[in-house]
């Protein structure tokens, strides 16, 4: 039926039943990719070497699960293309990003509903292992400059370019929309775009001036034009291995739609931090007993009724008199990768955070409180929640794993439940190909490893943003030409020139500036040594001590955490 439209393939519903498509034609402003024009352009831009991201991305190409799942789509092929490890099971014994494991900054059920915005697709990236340089379309200075940065991504392999804009540009029926870019043909000017909605339109070609009219339409979320990410692997971001935010602390489509509780905490959290004088006099290494005392009357009072942070791995609850849990116990044969590559990593990250002198502090400092004062940092961890009906929901670790002991007194039994990811009797733990790099310790091991309150406590000092955020401490530069302007670092490199680089150069040292200003998180902000606040002293001294502490697991859980946690807290509470 070659030339039939869409609507000439829908008769009148009849009255209640629902309209149905079977797929949109191309508008003349696109070639479909797969015409005999679309061939030659392909062909054509191959030669010409502006199709070394192809590859990678049609390898990973995909259909988004859900009519709103552009954006989450678009950033699971990126992921999946430039080789990030999840770190969590997708389904049997394999690790690999799937659209449902995107939970990080916001609920996934708010984005199968209305999609996601840059700002959060900004947000997701991060909390994934990615390094995000996000432009928007009001901060592209020209066709020209946009065309070079098209050709400097499109002839590498290791850099994802993700387009925002609006179909309407385009001709298309629809608005907002993500889709990467997967090649360029220079002598007609046209980008490849991988629709990821292949159900309505298949991919095509289109002209990149049309595409850069389509990005600086504004998306009626956050006010702001949409615009384009370039995504490559951030090479500092370690995937979280024992802690990653609790499901209440997520990125949704209005500002401040986070948890009341929470709210309120950071707020009063910061207060008491920015208004507590320490006395110049006063050994500095007893700023982290204050602040775990403070946060003993915090919780006291009522705060922390909403947990704030998730463990990752499946765990169990040991428990005390009463119905009192005193721990929480990960252990190693539930969970679905290497055991003793796992075990390895766990154990080292342990043992760094017990190195540090936060950690010895606060366990010292405990020491000396009541076991009810104690548990009160266990509820930092969200952990009670009911398991949802269906089983590998991306959700939190708690959420999707029922608990293994239910009796007071009682500790875990390793056969009694199964956690998310588990294998079934079906699973095919027997592959062959899997098998053989298994060893005796991995398949029998049942250790298991004991996170307390003075691990939770730690953690928290560590990665909770301390310091009011200001647009200064986590820069995400909308251009590159501000992102060069406003960088101290790059600003000291070419004190001589005067002036930014131009093309790649420019490029490059846009991303590495962005890079270096997001990690310098732990910053001492008054410079005058008498009139120190706690928040002053205990950000200088958390900075000292996890500089000094050894090895990378610990330091790589921290900064993805802190990572994440500023991401967030950034968007509800300085978002605009």
């Amino acid at each position: 039926m070659s030339g039939t439209t869409s609507k000439e393939l829908i008769q009148k519903p009849a009255i209640g039943v629902p309209v149905q498509f079977y797929r949109r034609p191309l508008p003349g402003t696109c070639i479909d990719f797969t015409s005999s024009e679309g061939k030659v352009i392909f062909s054509e831009a191959l030669a010409s070497g502006y199709m070394e991201c192809f590859f990678k991305l049609i390898s990973q190409y995909r259909t988004q699960d859900e009519p709103a799942y552009c954006g989450i789509t678009s950033l699971v092929m990126a992921l999946n293309a430039l080789e990030v490890d999840p770190g969590r099971v997708w389904k049997g014994p394999w690790r690999w990003y799937h659209e449902s494991m995107l939970d990080c900054c916001t609920p996934l059920e708010i984005a199968q509903k209305k999609g996601i915005n840059m700002v959060q697709f900004v947000c997701l990236s991060k909390c994934n292992g990615l390094h995000p340089f996000a432009v928007y379309g009001s901060d592209i200075m020209s066709l020209e400059h946009l065309r070079e940065e098209v050709k400097r991504v499109t002839k590498r392999e290791d850099v994802v370019f993700i387009v925002s804009y609006s179909r309407a540009m385009l001709g298309q029926t629809g608005d907002g929309h993500f889709s990467p870019i997967a090649g360029y043909h220079a002598g007609r000017d046209l980008v490849l775009i991988l629709d990821t909605a292949r159900f309505k339109y298949p991919p095509h070609w289109v002209k990149l001036g049309t595409l850069l009219d389509a990005m600086k339409t504004l998306d009626s979320d956050t006010g702001k034009p949409r615009g384009y990410v370039l995504l490559s692997i951030a090479r500092d971001q370690f995937v979280p291995l024992l802690f990653r935010p609790s499901c209440e602390l997520t990125v949704d489509l209005k500002k401040g739609n986070l948890s009341p509780e929470l709210l309120k905490f950071d707020q009063e959290w910061k207060n008491w931090l920015q208004t507590e004088v320490f006395t110049p006099d006063t050994n500095k290494d007893n700023v982290v007993g204050l602040c775990i005392e403070q946060l003993i009357t915090m919780t006291v009072q009522g705060h922390f009724k909403v947990g704030t942070l998730c463990l990752t791995l499946p765990f169990s609850m040991h428990y005390g008199e009463g119905e009192d849990v005193n721990f929480f116990i990960i252990e190693c044969h539930k969970v679905l990768k290497p055991v003793a590559e796992m075990v390895y990593a766990l154990k080292s990250l342990l043992m760094e955070m017990e190195s540090t002198k936060t950690f010895q502090i606060i366990k010292h400092f405990l020491s000396t409180r009541s076991k009810r004062e104690n548990d009160l940092f266990l509820n930092m961890v969200q952990c009670r929640s009911e398991p949802p009906e269906q089983r590998g929901e991306g959700r939190c670790q708690s959420q999707c794993c029922p608990q293994t002991s239910s009796q007071p007194g009682a500790t875990a039994n390793p056969e009694s439940s199964e956690c998310c990811g588990s294998c079934g009797s079906d699973c095919e733990r027997s592959d062959a190909e899997e098998s053989e790099h298994q060893t005796p310790e991995d398949q029998t091991c049942t250790c298991s490893f004991d996170i307390r309150t003075e691990h939770i406590a730690t953690v928290f000092l560590f990665v909770w943003p301390h310091q009011s955020l200001s647009a200064g401490e986590v820069m995400s530069c909308s251009s590159k030409k501000n992102c060069l302007a406003e960088c101290p670092m790059f600003d000291k490199a070419n004190s001589d020139k005067g002036k930014a680089g131009k093309g790649e150069n420019s490029s490059s040292s846009a991303m590495d500036c962005e890079r270096h200003v997001s990690t310098e998180i732990l910053t001492l902000s008054r410079e005058n040594p008498q009139n120190l606040t706690v928040g002053d002293v205990l950000i200088d001294f958390l900075r000292s001590d996890i500089a000094a502490t050894k090895g990378t697991y610990f330091k790589g859980e921290m900064h993805t955490m802190m990572t994440k946690f500023h991401e967030v807290l950034h968007y509800h509470c300085h978002h605009k």
